[in-house]
């Protein structure tokens, strides 16, 4: 019996990966202000770097991400990154996700700015985030998704966020209580003129956080 409410904003990668991971636990609400598609990580062209390659492993992985990020990277994260990483990737290839291969059904690893090593996997070429993120939607079996429904404020009660507030298909404003809310709304891409990004990328997430005084 699934006793926790968990409502996610953000149907991108990072929100739809983390609805599949909980779903068979909690009672899964995911909202996304257009559709699920509508979001930068259908866009991502590169792939994902990976220490699964026979020449690469976690250390060198962890020390090329440190480089990269000037060391800025929070180290403990970054270390949980490099390590965990290997195993999610592995998880969703044994759930069917298919990444480039040679004839010989090796991983075809591509070597990209500050690694040391080949370790990119890609999908489709220059595809890898469409075709990943189309795999994570697949997988929302036990999760209530709610298309073009923005949220629009953050509940707050006992210190803490209990809920949010979003407009209904209707546009009526209507309110959702969770055990937990998540944000996984991206960045601020969108708001410029000349940018990568998908327009619904708007500092939404940043701004119901700001507003709300949460961290």
């Amino acid at each position: 019996m699934k006793t926790k409410t968990v409502i996610i904003v953000g149907g991108g990668l990072a929100g739809s990966l983390t609805a599949t991971s909980l779903q068979e636990q909690c009672k899964v609400t995911l909202f996304t202000k257009k559709k699920l598609t509508d979001c930068n990580s259908m866009l991502a062209q590169g792939g994902i770097a990976v220490a699964m390659s026979p020449d690469d492993n976690w250390r060198a992985h962890y020390q090329d991400t440190l480089k990269a990020g000037v060391f800025h990277n929070d180290p403990a994260a970054t270390s949980l990154l490099v390590k965990n990483g290997v195993t999610a990737i592995e998880k969703m290839i044994q759930q069917g996700m298919a990444f480039d291969q040679d004839e010989q059904g090796n991983w075809q690893f591509g070597l990209e700015g500050a690694h040391s090593f080949p370790g990119i996997l890609h999908c489709h070429g220059d595809q890898t985030g469409k075709y990943l993120t189309r795999f994570a939607h697949e997988h929302l079996a036990q999760v209530e998704i709610k298309e073009n429904q923005p949220v629009t404020r953050l509940l707050l009660g006992e210190g803490r966020c209990i809920g949010v507030e979003y407009l209904s298909e209707t546009r009526e404003p209507t309110q959702l209580y969770g055990d937990a809310v998540i944000l996984a709304t991206g960045g601020i891409g969108g708001l410029y003129p000349l940018t990568t990004n998908d327009e619904t990328i708007t500092g939404d997430g940043a701004a119901l956080a700001i507003r709300a005084g949460v961290a």
